[in-house]
């Protein structure tokens, strides 16, 4: 306390001293002698030193497994939670839009809060939301594709492994152009259209990731024949229960023969519908 209350009156003293005709002495001396602590900042404001040396301490074998350890657990989590809770794939409505339109992207850049959901697991974990978009889209399956994210973001925390991110960028890239090639739209496999791509990448991974995933929402909603065979099938139809391996009998009284039932009820009802 007593350090803050000299340190005050000093820069008190220095400041009365510019804005006044009158001069202002300091008994620097005494000031010293009971408050050094207050007197080295003094000092340090008035005559800043110069830096001589800048030591940079790596770390630790140890400090980097512990860190891709604990970043391994908190990005799996919430792999295992996006796929247990989140409904990636939207009810169909075919009729909301014409297919054609998707030949250009079905939002902008910068339009990530349409879709609070997408925009929120791309800014909290973009690699299993860019995981559930290439699996929408046929290019990967989720969990290879979310392993790939976890492999280069892992090998970007070891010393002189910042490569690694130079490489998710071009991954991202990559799949950016080959939807555009799958959805037709124009500038698809140009020069210009991918190294535009890469810069808004680079400089907004999370915004592209959310554009892709309403694109995909969007392809998905119309049931498009970019999204149409990942779409996941309906659960089969349970049998009855009257329908066993003990038998049934026929209209005309014949008994058909053990399981004969089952199986002509499996044949009948155990088929997969599409979501429509």
């Amino acid at each position: 306390m007593r350090t803050l209350e000299a340190t005050i009156f000093s820069v008190t003293c220095l400041l009365a001293a510019s804005t006044t005709s009158h001069s202002v002495e300091v008994n620097t001396t005494q000031l010293k002698e009971d408050t050094p602590n207050s007197f080295t900042w003094l000092q340090v404001l008035q005559e800043p030193a110069k830096i001589q040396q800048i030591r940079i301490r790596w770390p630790t074998p140890g400090e980097i497994a512990l860190h891709m350890a604990v970043a391994a657990a908190i990005t799996t989590g919430a792999a295992l939670a996006f796929r247990h809770f989140v409904k990636a794939w939207p009810e169909v409505h075919e009729d909301a839009i014409a297919k054609e339109k998707l030949n250009v992207w079905s939002s902008g850049p910068f339009d990530c809060f349409q879709d609070m959901s997408s925009c929120c697991w791309t800014c909290w974990c973009p690699g299993v939301r860019w995981a559930a978009n290439v699996d929408m889209m046929g290019f990967f399956s989720f969990w290879p594709a979310f392993l790939l994210f976890l492999a280069l973001e892992l090998l970007s925390t070891v010393p002189l492994g910042s490569i690694c991110c130079c490489s998710w960028l071009a991954v991202l890239t990559y799949y950016r152009n080959k939807m555009r090639v799958v959805f037709g739209m124009q500038g698809a496999n140009e020069c210009p259209t991918i190294c535009g791509d890469c810069v808004f990448v680079t400089c907004c991974t999370g915004c592209a990731i959310c554009q892709e995933a309403r694109h995909i929402q969007t392809a998905a909603t119309l049931n498009h024949e970019a999204t149409a065979p990942q779409r996941p099938l309906m659960a089969p139809v349970q049998e009855t229960a009257e329908a066993g391996d003990a038998g049934a009998t026929s209209r005309d009284g014949a008994t058909a023969p053990v399981g004969a039932g089952f199986l002509s009820g499996v044949a009948r009802k155990n088929c997969f519908h599409v979501l429509k």
